[in-house]
């Protein structure tokens, strides 16, 4: 059965964390193109690159799922407004992250990363009313471990210390981003939204950055590592993830993610021969365990009133 037709024939949870775990793997796709770019090009001109070409792709997907005049139709109120507030945070994150793999291995900041799952956790709560469980915060606890014992022997300062805050500023961006998209899912239509959150970034990143590229900054190799990490990044994953977003609470969707730095390691193995240590095997196995605890929780069904099973 394919992957597809498994979500497709799940009940909405179930839908919602194959969805997330869909959103997962590409999103930890992404960081090993994200990080080849970081050799061959500024940061500043690699974010312009990442925003515009997801913009492209995600106008592309608005065409494709209704049609052209829905180009030049009448905006969404919503969905202009929380795209604009989203675009500020893609910028900060895409930033924030491109520094942080400048510093440190795909696998590492993927890993410090999922500190999102927390900050979701908390915003959903207070924003949300969505209610934190004792099983949740041993999951939680249990994720910390393994991402602890993967973590490598490293000075206390210089690259790691610069890489780590980078990281984490980027894992509090993008969860705002996930608990804004959990609030208002149910009013906005995601690939809308997600044009528009990418169209904002490429136009704020001129103001900010107070400056036009010239030809001569453009490279040919970062171009095309850039374009590839924005279809598997703030393309396909985040549209995935949104559409995750319609049947999980903010918090279970973080903690699936929670999982991708396993899957980073496993793409950093494959294609940049990076061996992953005995020490981020064993994490990335506790870290599963954690997540796999959770979610056998979040996933059982509410029984009705009489009893009986919904």
């Amino acid at each position: 059965m394919s992957i597809l037709t498994k979500i497709k024939n799940s009940n909405d949870q179930q839908r919602g964390v194959l969805l997330a775990i869909v959103a997962t793997i590409l999103a930890s796709g992404f960081m090993i193109p994200w990080k080849i770019s970081t050799e061959h090009g500024s940061v500043p001109l690699m974010v312009l690159t990442l925003v515009l070409a997801a913009a492209i792709f995600n106008s592309a997907a608005v065409v494709k799922q209704h049609g052209i005049a829905k180009l030049w139709a009448k905006p969404n109120k919503v969905e202009l407004t929380l795209g604009l507030v989203m675009a500020v945070f893609t910028l900060i994150g895409n930033f924030a992250s491109a520094q942080a793999v400048s510093y440190l291995s795909p696998a590492l900041v993927a890993t410090l990363m999922r500190a999102e799952v927390i900050i979701v956790a908390i915003m959903a709560w207070i924003a949300m009313g969505e209610k934190i469980g004792h099983r949740f915060w041993l999951g939680v606890i249990i994720v910390i471990i393994g991402f602890l014992i993967m973590q490598p022997t490293v000075d206390t300062g210089g690259d790691w210390l610069r890489g780590s805050l980078f990281a984490l500023i980027a894992a509090a961006a993008f969860g705002v981003m996930a608990v804004l998209t959990r609030k208002y899912i149910h009013s906005i239509d995601s690939i809308t939204l997600n044009a528009h959150r990418l169209w904002f970034s490429v136009i704020l990143w001129f103001p900010v950055h107070q400056e036009i590229p010239e030809f001569s900054q453009l490279n040919g190799t970062m171009i095309f590592y850039t374009s590839l990490a924005a279809i598997l990044g703030p393309g396909l994953a985040r549209l995935t993830y949104m559409n995750s977003a319609k049947y999980i609470e903010a918090k279970t969707g973080a903690l699936v993610v929670s999982s991708g730095p396993v899957f980073t390691l496993i793409f950093a193995m494959i294609i940049l021969s990076e061996i992953p240590t005995q020490k981020e095997i064993w994490g990335g196995l506790i870290l599963l365990g954690g997540i796999a605890y959770t979610l056998s929780h979040e996933l059982k069904p509410t029984p009705s009133p009489s009893g009986l099973k919904n």
